[in-house]
């Protein structure tokens, strides 16, 4: 096992087997079964949870960002002028922003503005999801 890593909610176990590097497993602590699979064409180079949602930030070394919650996934392009291949990233102890680096540079990412006033607020449902 190359990765294992609870949520800060204790919800749910990432986990990520070195025979299977492009491969997470998500498993689910109540249940001790397995809530997603997630397959990805190149191998999960870095994957961190967000410190107050169930919500897994990981990367493959390429210019997308991946964000899993017991919704689904989603992925975030970044804009090419970066010119940035994501290969670590890390939560703020506030979870208000997310650093993505690779070999020679870095960038922090930041939740857009919601309309409410407060610039990169973040919202979390009743499931402990980033909203």
């Amino acid at each position: 096992i190359g990765l294992a890593s609870w949520s800060a909610d204790g919800r749910f176990l990432v986990s990520r087997n070195e025979q299977m590097p492009a491969v997470l497993f998500l498993w689910e602590a109540s249940t001790l079964r397995l809530h997603s699979v997630i397959i990805m064409r190149a191998a999960v180079r870095s994957a961190h949870w967000h410190p107050r949602a169930s919500t897994l930030a990981f990367c493959t070394s390429s210019a997308q960002l991946y964000l899993w919650s017991p919704a689904g996934v989603s992925v975030v392009a970044l804009p090419g002028e970066l010119e940035l291949r994501v290969f670590e990233l890390a939560w703020s102890t506030s979870g208000e922003v997310l650093a993505l680096a690779d070999k020679e540079r870095f960038c922090c990412c930041y939740a857009p503005d919601d309309g409410s006033g407060g610039a990169g607020a973040q919202q979390i449902d009743e499931e402990g999801v980033l909203a």
